[in-house]
């Protein structure tokens, strides 16, 4: 067997772009994945960061914390000894800065410790106020969270900068004074290139040349104008909308999730309501069904107080009657009472003469008349007798009607 040494040649500049060396960081899955224009551009930072490797960074407009996490990331992920801080910015009238949202200063602190470093502040220029001038490394700043301070001098930002300190700036696409100035402060710095991506909201970076490897040099300048090439530009949109769809479809489940508890939740009060109807319907049935009882009781209560309201109408013409009987009774037992009592003091007076008449006789004849004496005597006591019964047939006679009415009244 033969063997021959091959001959080794360098690769040409545009498959060094390509080595797995420069297309590594590119891979990087992010950690926080959160809809926004900004995770279009998040595996060039992540690129980005791994060649120029910041030992300070700034993110000035936090947003969602897409890119701010990315760089705390990447400073984890490449072994940067380094910090990352984040300025945010109130958006109330006032110009007032609002807390940071709580999970997201968690999130943070728990999985960048020693890293991250977030503060929020009221506009654009107080953050950029507790910048020192040339004491970052990199400076990343979104347009798109910095509405209000677009009219700002970019001059500003670029000051901040160390001796080959990297610029980034989000949201160009609306910003065009801002893209002319990074435009002419490349031409003012040789050794420093300018490349701008056109997809999203536009990002656009400078960085001096001489910081980063050969490979990644090539992989700058093979565009030429500030652009990378097509390819290159393809690759990076599509890695970066493989991350907007894996946001998407992250929130999407999170929302299917959320509305599949809600509907779990909205199922077991349906589930609810419907024992509640339930246990209402029969409530109601009972009820029903009282209602129907009472109304029977109540029909057969109104008939009894009609069927009452007659008998004591009953009554109360049957005491109107005998009212009229007791008047009328009244009136015959004082006819009767004055003709008896005329009667008994006439036989009176006539028992009293004859009475008398004896008398006189009995004492005209002395002593020879005692048997006649008894004899009238026997006739006054028959008399007396005739007069007792006479009484008392006409006493009772009197007094039978009432003992009538009595024995109706008392049933006896």
């Amino acid at each position: 067997m033969k063997i021959t040494q091959a001959t080794m040649t360098p690769p040409a500049p545009e498959d060094r772009a390509f080595l797995s060396s420069v297309i590594k960081p590119m891979l990087v899955r992010p950690r926080f994945l959160e809809e926004s224009d900004l995770l279009l551009h998040v595996p060039f930072l992540f690129w980005l960061m791994a060649n120029v490797r910041p030992a300070k960074s700034t993110v000035v407009g936090i947003g969602k914390g897409v890119a701010y996490l990315a760089i705390c990331q990447a400073i984890e992920e490449f072994s940067i000894q380094g910090r990352c801080s984040g300025f945010g910015f109130g958006d109330n009238s006032e110009n007032t800065p609002n807390p940071v949202p709580k999970t997201f200063d968690n999130d943070a602190e728990t999985l960048y410790e020693g890293i991250a470093d977030l503060r929020v502040h009221a506009t654009l220029e107080e953050a950029l106020s507790n910048i020192q001038p040339g004491s970052l490394d990199l400076l990343f700043v979104d347009l798109c969270e910095l509405a209000r301070d677009k009219g700002s001098d970019p001059a500003d930002w670029t000051e901040k900068l160390a001796p080959g300190g990297c610029l980034v700036v989000h949201g160009l696409g609306e910003a065009d004074e801002a893209m002319l100035f990074l435009k002419r402060k490349v031409e003012d710095f040789p050794g420093h290139s300018l490349l701008f991506f056109d997809f999203g909201a536009g990002l656009a970076v400078i960085l001096k040349n001489d910081i980063i490897t050969d490979a990644a040099r090539d992989f700058l300048a093979l565009g030429g104008n500030g652009s990378p090439r097509r390819a290159d530009s393809l690759l990076l949109r599509r890695l970066g909308q493989g991350l907007a769809a894996m946001a998407r479809n992250g929130n999407i489940a999170r929302r299917l999730d959320a509305v599949q508890k809600e509907y779990a939740a909205v199922q077991t009060r349906h589930d609810k309501a419907e024992q509640d109807l339930v246990a209402l319907n029969d409530a109601y049935e009972a009820r029903n069904r009282k209602i129907w009882e009472l109304q029977a009781t109540n029909f057969d209560r109104e008939n009894e107080n009609r069927n009452l309201q007659k008998h004591q109408q009953v009554l109360s013409d049957s005491v109107s009657a005998l009212r009229s009987a007791l008047e009328t009774i009244q009136k015959e037992k004082d006819s009767v009472a004055e003709v008896l009592t005329e009667r008994l003091r006439q036989e009176k007076d006539s028992h009293y003469r004859e009475t008398g008449i004896l008398t006189k006789l009995l004492e005209q004849k002395g002593d020879g008349g005692q048997g006649e004496l008894a004899m009238l005597r026997r006739q006054v006591k028959q008399l007396s007798d005739h007069n007792a019964a006479l009484l008392s047939s006409t006493s009772w006679r009197i007094t039978a009607p009432i003992r009538k009415i009595k024995s109706k009244l008392t049933g006896k």
